[in-house]
């Protein structure tokens, strides 16, 4: 996909779900004088993201001067025969003119998408991909009741890890132990992956500690 980012508009706020972005995204930010910082973390995760990538900066002061830029940038990238699906990042309603233009060119399922953040337009894009059904669960809506009860079974857990491997030479290694008991309920497979991750003498030690952990939770 490429993103067109009307950074003037949405400022860094636009740039929430950028850590889903992939190889083969492009992001482009519309940037002016009056809008030209951004919080490090995006950028930090726009180089992690390994994306194309790049900036465009209002030359000069005028009343909508970005938003000519983006429509002028949608109608160069598809003129160059790119296919890539577009998502202009943006709360202003005026490039409803942009897309309504270019639906009547576009497939149905390559129309350009207008959202407040790269997360939103991922999300309105109906993707049936692995990184939009990650996305989607990361944002769905969670019963509080539901969250403390597991979150206390948790602490709880934690404790009984602790207490177990006190003074042991695991202690320093509760976190990852506790991992291992939320990866998965099959037993079996807490033993199989407790001797990858610690080898066959300290996975052994480790999983006999546990034991009783585990069938008290059964």
């Amino acid at each position: 996909m490429y993103f067109l980012v009307d950074f003037e508009n949405v400022h860094s706020e636009g740039l929430r779900g950028v850590e889903f972005l992939q190889k083969d995204d492009y992001l482009t930010l519309f940037y002016s004088k009056a809008a030209n910082v951004c919080e490090q973390r995006y950028l930090k995760q726009i180089l992690n993201s390994g994306c194309t990538f790049d900036t465009c900066k209002l030359a000069r002061t005028g009343k909508n001067g970005l938003d000519f830029y983006i429509a002028t940038r949608v109608g160069e990238f598809y003129g160059n025969g790119k296919t890539d699906r577009v998502a202009i990042i943006s709360k202003d309603q005026g490039y409803k003119a942009v897309r309504d233009y270019w639906d009547a060119r576009l497939a149905a399922n390559n129309r350009i998408i207008i959202g407040s953040s790269i997360e939103k337009s991922l999300i309105s894009s109906n993707g049936n991909n692995e990184r939009v059904k990650k996305l989607r669960r990361q944002i769905r809506n969670v019963d509080l009741d539901v969250f403390q009860a597991k979150y206390e079974e948790r602490m709880r857990i934690r404790r009984e890890l602790e207490n177990a491997f006190a003074e042991s030479p695991f202690e320093n290694r509760v976190g990852e132990i506790q991992e291992l008991l939320g990866k998965a309920e099959d037993k079996r497979i807490i033993y199989r992956d407790s001797l990858h991750r610690f080898g066959k003498q300290n996975g052994l030690l480790i999983y006999n500690r546990i034991r009783p952990i585990l069938y008290q939770q059964a």
